[in-house]
């Protein structure tokens, strides 16, 4: 079952990190522009966070498996339209019903968790999950630099496809059904959502990690431009150098498993927020002073992903530990919640000139300052959950 959420809770972060090498490349071949094919990422977000709506409410009603069937096998025809999409506009449609099939799997990930899991239990599945999920942004990028060197992109989308159909295999022949209770479950799923909506701690958690997935992704959109163009490095050595930064998701989700045996949340939190503080502040002042170079951007992003994944599934256990009876509900608004955030921190970012760091610096910056101006005024309050 461990693995089974592994494969769930990874599929939605590979569908983002492993084309992100290609971008620059599908610039020209698709004779687009920048800011479309970053609203290709944009767009899959946008389905991603509305299906999620709407998937736990009715895996309440009729289970979990149902919910997959449907969702991973509309992932798998959307990646096999992906990769014979003519044109960015189809392109960027077939990456709507790529979000709308993802979105099936990250939810029912969190939903299964919390029916098998609970207490400090949760908290440690979902360090085990963030740990596979931190792994993807170290070997996804590697993958689709080669893919994309050697096939071209179309066939990393093929690949996902089949990533697609492995999963529906594995649960048919291996998972049951994790909610025995939902052919009674009558709850309705607006009044699920009014609760949620109005209770402290869901909005606060699903608020931190909104702002850390918001980090995640301005920097999956930039760092292929920043390093391919204003750095002027090959994709295969993006692919590399990706894979060194994002070890800083593995350290931090290594540690972040370790720690909640000895310090507990509510300090791996403070820790957390203070290391990202530390981290953002040196970097606004050193591109503030026009220190640009790549081993800056390299430095501070392992650090910025490092103190992130430390803390996020902090956050995401805490969001969802309190509604053991509407998980699927729960999952689902926390997922549309972040994700939808998500849409708009990527069509923002799309924005910001990609020829300097200052305007980046500036943006994770306030971001986080936001959260950990959050965490120090409610922290204390909710540190027993």
């Amino acid at each position: 079952m461990m693995l089974f959420i592994i494969f769930l809770t990874v599929v939605g972060q590979l569908t983002i990190d492993i084309y992100l090498p290609a971008l620059p490349n599908m610039v020209h071949d698709l004779n687009t522009t920048k800011q479309l094919v970053q609203l290709s990422l944009t767009m899959f977000l946008v389905g991603y966070a509305f299906s999620q709506l709407f998937y736990g409410p009715i895996s309440d009603r009729y289970g979990r498996k149902p919910i997959l069937y449907f969702g991973l096998s509309l992932f798998a025809l959307s990646n096999l339209s992906c990769m014979f999409a003519p044109d960015i506009t189809y392109l960027i449609c077939s990456r709507i019903g790529q979000g709308l099939g993802a979105g099936a799997a990250s939810t029912m990930s969190r939903a299964i968790s919390r029916d098998m899991f609970d207490g400090k239990t949760l908290s440690k599945i979902s360090a085990y999950a963030a740990m596979s999920w931190a792994l993807v942004p170290i070997i996804a990028p590697l993958i689709g630099s080669y893919v994309e060197h050697y096939l071209g992109w179309r066939y990393i989308f093929g690949l996902l496809g089949l990533l697609g159909l492995f999963i529906i295999i594995i649960m048919h022949k291996t998972i049951p059904e994790t909610y025995p209770d939902h052919l009674s479950h009558k709850q309705s799923a607006l009044r699920n959502y009014k609760l949620l909506l109005t209770h402290p701690v869901f909005l606060t958690y699903v608020l931190c990690v909104l702002i850390i997935y918001g980090l995640f992704i301005n920097f999956n959109l930039v760092a292929p431009f920043f390093i391919q163009e204003l750095f002027n490095q090959s994709i295969i050595f993006y692919g590399w150098l990706i894979c060194f930064i994002a070890l800083g998701y593995f350290v931090g989700s290594i540690a972040s498993s370790y720690l909640i045996n000895y310090i507990g949340a509510h300090f791996i939190i403070i820790i957390g927020c203070l290391g990202l503080l530390t981290v953002a502040s040196c970097f606004l002042i050193l591109s503030l002073i026009e220190v640009e170079n790549l081993y800056l951007f390299t430095i501070t992003m392992f650090f910025i992903l490092t103190f992130s994944s430390l803390i996020y599934p902090q956050f995401i256990a805490k969001c969802l530990s309190p509604f053991v009876e509407i998980a699927g509900s729960a999952g689902s608004l926390f997922g549309f919640i972040v994700f939808l955030g998500g849409t708009v921190y990527s069509f923002i970012t799309s924005q910001l000139p990609h020829n300097k760091l200052e305007p980046y610096a500036i943006s994770i910056f306030i971001q986080i300052v936001f959260l950990t101006a959050i965490n120090l005024a409610m922290n204390s309050r909710f540190k027993d959950l």
